[in-house]
């Protein structure tokens, strides 16, 4: 646990773009002080690694200088890692301390993922039980291997930035969704980003899995235009214009179709896995009620309806402010609730700076 520090910046780094939040406490709320998102060149970052730490760090220092709202001061930052690089476990152990925890983990999470323990950095927390008969604890595990979490520390430092900490995105991204202080039935989140899309699934006050999805925005683009002919500018602003609407384009749907029918197979999967493989140890309840929808790519239209169709479950937009504005609302934030679905990582990443959570 660090010392408090008064601010310091949400940083979200992904293939195509860096996002930045600042959060601000202002009397018993939160206020958003300051954001900005600024594009990468292709090949900076590839799949979640950093492939050249100088170049990506001349763009996050000219992001800087570019934020909406307040001038940014602070030099202290909490970064993202990609979820398709790290890991998020549960894992079952008997009764025992922290210091046992720690010990036994070492061995342990070997067994859990393709690393040495030697090759990781790795962060833990107790899951709350719900079954006062289980004769077993549950960890929540994030490991990510070091030459990757280096590589951002060392990026952060050649941008003249203090890191407080690096964080997985999953952990992130249900830190801003998930209202906390509350016990919540197990719901699943679909992140819909440009090249990927995040399966993350949340029960009573704590992530319990996540996976990434290889498909995302872009691959609905792409398919446009090889099944239309199309290039991707011009696709691009296609999908956005029709959306999923099938009386407005019939052709763009039954191109985007097999990319999301693709995406539901796969989140039917993992919520299989849940509900035949998961205790009822570490969650109030083995139904699933709805399932929330965020990322960059989540606004299109018709995808909530599409998805909900597909997963026979009602899916709605996520909202990345709900542990930031309380009502009643004295001011309403720069970053609009649809651009802000895209923000969810980097809010997260924020409300852990304020909350001393990293």
């Amino acid at each position: 646990m660090f010392q408090t520090i008064p601010q310091a910046i949400g940083l979200d780094v992904s293939d195509n773009s860096v996002k930045m939040a600042l959060l601000k406490r202002k009397g018993r709320g939160l206020g958003l002080e300051s954001f900005v998102s600024a594009s990468l060149p292709s090949g900076l970052v590839h799949n979640g690694e950093i492939t050249d730490s100088e170049k990506l760090a001349t763009h996050i220092r000219q992001a800087l200088e570019k934020t909406d709202g307040k001038k940014i001061k602070t030099k202290y930052v909490i970064s993202s890692l990609p979820e398709e690089k790290s890991f998020v476990r549960v894992i079952p152990l008997p009764p025992m301390s922290s210091s046992e925890i720690n010990q036994t983990l070492q061995w342990e999470i070997e067994a859990h993922i393709p690393l040495k323990y030697s090759e990781i950095f790795l962060a833990w927390q107790p899951i709350a039980k719900y079954q006062k008969t289980s004769k077993n604890i549950y960890i929540l595990a994030a490991a990510a291997p070091q030459i990757l979490a280096t590589k951002y520390l060392q990026t952060l430092d050649a941008a003249g930035l203090i890191p407080l900490g690096l964080e997985i995105e999953s952990v992130s991204i249900v830190r801003a969704l998930m209202e906390k202080n509350k016990v919540h039935a197990p719901t699943p989140i679909l992140d819909f980003g440009l090249n990927r899309t995040l399966f993350l699934l949340y029960s009573g006050k704590s992530l319990c899995f996540s996976a990434s999805i290889p498909l995302g925005s872009r691959h609905l683009t792409q398919a446009i235009s090889e099944k239309m002919s199309l290039d991707l500018t011009t696709a691009e602003n296609l999908k956005i214009k029709v959306g999923l609407d099938s009386k407005k384009g019939k052709r763009v749907l039954q191109s985007c179709q097999p990319i999301l029918d693709q995406i539901i197979v796969e989140a039917q999967k993992y919520i299989g896995f849940f509900k035949h493989q998961c205790p009822l140890d570490y969650t109030p309840s083995p139904n699933i009620e709805r399932i929330l929808l965020s990322g960059g790519g989540s606004q299109l239209f018709g995808l909530a309806k599409y998805l909900s169709v597909g997963l026979k479950t009602p899916v709605e937009l996520a909202n990345p402010w709900v542990n930031i504005l309380k009502p009643p609302l004295k001011s309403v934030p720069k970053l609009s609730f649809n651009d802000s679905l895209g923000f969810s990582t980097c809010l997260g990443l924020a409300l852990a700076a304020l909350e001393n959570t990293i």
